[in-house]
């Protein structure tokens, strides 16, 4: 009698440990990221494969878990009521059936599950294998089980088929930034700059027409070389009589000079040899789109046109890779620095020709309006017109004061951060009550 309970209460504790294996096998397994999986098989770690294999099927998976775990706990059940019987007749039967619903409770679900969750690619990979041995064995029930599982979902008109959807573009950059703490925030910003090239349009980061650098071949030899001199940039747009006439192409400064050098000769003809065929960019091209663009051209400067054909800016790689990385040249720095001056803490005065996509990156605010680029812009297009001076716009917690115009728009913008300048108010309170106590 003594030995047969003994027996029955080992195999109660194996039904539980079993149970135990199947409820830390399904959370590890379906907890599991999938980019580490990824990972995983390409290093050919134990028992990836196993687990890649068994989640691709993860219906069938799921039947073969819950028909094991189920019937190993019946088991346990019908066995646990024997026992009890065996001591105490209808007493133990309580008593076995209460302390049994404990056991598999708090050692064959919790523990094992919370252990899975914190540990899921050690659980996974062990218990993988073993699992689809299981798997294998018992697949001809689970075929019988989908069998039922799918006439009844025929009776409720219910679709059973399921479709893998992929990462829309705000999951991957929430996996991006969840990222930042393995990666870095440098790089961690630079990817989700990758993914916003997407969003933004050559003409949001392009060289406005005012400010190309350009020549007239038209012009006597001498200004030309003059101008080039003075040119700070490597490349520069060659033009007759005006951009719409006719535009030769890039001239390579360099080029030219060499060419200029070999033949002694500082002649026209020396520089039309250093100029490239010039491309057109329409505008509304993305970045993403222009990159590979440039990529396939095998060039580095694009010039932009609207739909009439019209000039109306010019975009380089440097321009993409800035939206990147940011701003990396000396120039770029000294006019950012000469756009904005920072008044007291959290108040600044700032040229109203301002990058609007610049001031929003350094100062994270969100300034957003159509078709413009510049500050100046952005308040034009609120007011509708050129507004007086000392008028104010105000949005969200930022305070637009005009303090200087012309006729051509806004010059000179005062800008107050309203939780900026505040927070440096009670940093300074803070700082009077300390010395005076």
């Amino acid at each position: 009698m003594e030995s047969s309970v003994s027996f029955l209460i080992i195999i109660i504790l194996l039904c539980i440990l079993v149970s135990a294996f199947f409820s830390a096998s399904e959370t590890a397994l379906f907890t599991l990221n999938r980019y580490k999986l990824q990972t995983a098989l390409m290093k050919k770690r134990w028992g990836a494969q196993s687990a890649h294999t068994l989640l691709q099927t993860s219906d069938k998976l799921i039947s073969t878990i819950l028909i094991c775990n189920n019937t190993v706990n019946i088991a346990a059940s019908s066995l646990a009521t024997i026992v009890g019987q065996e001591i105490a007749q209808d007493l133990g039967i309580a008593i076995a059936t209460g302390v049994l619903t404990f056991v598999l409770l708090m050692f064959a679900e919790i523990i094992p599950k919370t252990i899975a969750v914190k540990f899921p690619e050690i659980i996974a990979y062990s218990f993988a294998p073993a699992l689809y041995v299981v798997f294998r064995i018992v697949s001809p029930i689970v075929f019988i089980f989908n069998i039922f599982t799918i006439l009844f979902f025929k009776v409720l008109r219910i679709n059973n088929n399921t479709e893998k959807a992929g990462l829309s573009d705000e999951e991957l950059r929430v996996i991006v930034k969840e990222s930042q703490q393995l990666v870095g925030k440098d790089h961690s910003d630079m990817m989700s700059s990758v993914l916003d090239l997407e969003k933004v349009t050559v003409e949001e980061v392009m060289i406005p027409r005012h400010e190309i650098v350009a020549i007239n071949i038209d012009d006597d030899i001498k200004s030309i070389i003059r101008q080039l001199n003075q040119s700070a940039h490597s490349q520069v747009l060659v033009y007759r009589e005006s951009f719409e006439k006719q535009i030769v192409g890039m001239l390579r400064i360099r080029e030219a000079y060499r060419l200029m050098m070999e033949s002694n000769e500082f002649t026209k003809e020396n520089l039309v040899r250093a100029v490239d065929e010039a491309i057109f960019v329409q505008e509304g091209t993305t970045l993403t789109r222009q990159l590979f663009n440039f990529k396939k051209a095998k060039r580095k400067i694009g010039i932009i046109v609207d739909e009439y054909g019209f000039v109306i800016g010019l975009i380089s790689i440097e321009d993409i890779l800035e939206e990147i990385v940011g701003n990396y040249t000396t120039n770029s720095i000294v006019d950012e620095q000469e756009d904005i001056n920072t008044v007291t803490p959290g108040k600044y005065l700032i040229d109203g020709q301002a990058n609007l996509r610049d001031l929003n990156r350094r100062f994270s605010w969100d300034l957003k309006a159509e078709e413009v680029r510049t500050l100046n812009g952005y308040l034009l297009d609120k007011f509708q017109d050129i507004p007086a001076i000392e008028a104010r716009y105000s949005v969200g917690n930022l305070i637009m004061t005009v303090k200087e115009v012309d006729r051509k728009g806004i010059k000179l913008i005062e800008v107050t951060d309203l939780k900026r300048y505040k927070a440096a108010e009670k940093k300074e309170a803070s700082k009077e009550n300390v010395k005076k106590s």
